[in-house]
């Protein structure tokens, strides 16, 4: 074994500064590997066919740097979801302010920011639509705090779109939930490839039935 290979493999005492790294920063660099191999595992080979062992191997390290870095492979996975959820979320974000005013041109370049994000790098619309499903509650635990920071998003764009009086806040949040909810489907089917159509033409299609149901909940164009 290399001096390079003990050097990941083995955990030098906490503190101690070993190849001009302290204990800490050897850490984290541990975890970004892992936080890499682990999107890009988990949305290749599937999570389930993903062993600790295969993590380690990609991340050049050993099995007790694994645990002390991620604690598990479910651990790893609930990160590496809320990671690509942000970035996600980040680029509708993005698509959105650079957005005309009226509430179609909003809703579509949000539609077409999130299409566009989860087809651009297509290991994040597996892992947060298909590799994250049916895994036990650390995940689903992940799954609904991933769908409140797409619904908080969501409900922030259309706020100056709300009638006067707004909807009561239970309502609308239960709109914009089911909305989500949605497109997530296509984004799940578009996952998988189960559909004909492309990313352009779903944020399209979605636009028109999504702006239709928004000015029938009382929202000005």
């Amino acid at each position: 074994m290399s001096s390079a290979d003990a050097t990941s493999t083995t955990p030098a005492p906490a503190g101690r500064v070993y190849g001009g790294l302290s204990a800490e920063e050897r850490l984290a660099q541990r975890r970004e590997r892992l936080m890499e191999v682990g999107l890009e595992l988990f949305a290749s080979r599937g999570f389930a066919r993903t062993g600790v062992r295969e993590l380690c191997r990609a991340a050049r390290i050993g099995e007790r740097a694994f645990y002390e870095a991620v604690g598990s492979r479910e651990a790893l996975l609930r990160d590496v979801y809320l990671q690509v959820t942000d970035d996600v979320v980040a680029d509708i974000a993005q698509a959105i302010a650079a957005a005309p005013a009226d509430l179609r041109g909003r809703l579509h370049a949000g539609l077409a920011g999130f299409f566009a994000s989860i087809t651009d790098d297509p290991r994040r619309g597996r892992v947060i639509y298909v590799e994250s499903l049916g895994r036990g509650p650390e995940i689903e635990e992940a799954r609904r705090e991933g769908l409140g920071r797409f619904v908080s998003l969501a409900r922030l764009a259309m706020e100056a779109y709300l009638p006067d009086p707004a909807p009561p806040t239970f309502a609308v949040q239960a709109a914009v939930s089911a909305a989500i909810i949605g497109v997530g489907e296509v984004a799940y089917q578009l996952a998988e490839g189960e559909t004909a159509f492309t990313a352009a033409e779903a944020a399209e299609h979605m636009t028109t039935g999504l702006a239709g149901a928004a000015l029938a909940f009382g929202l000005t164009p």
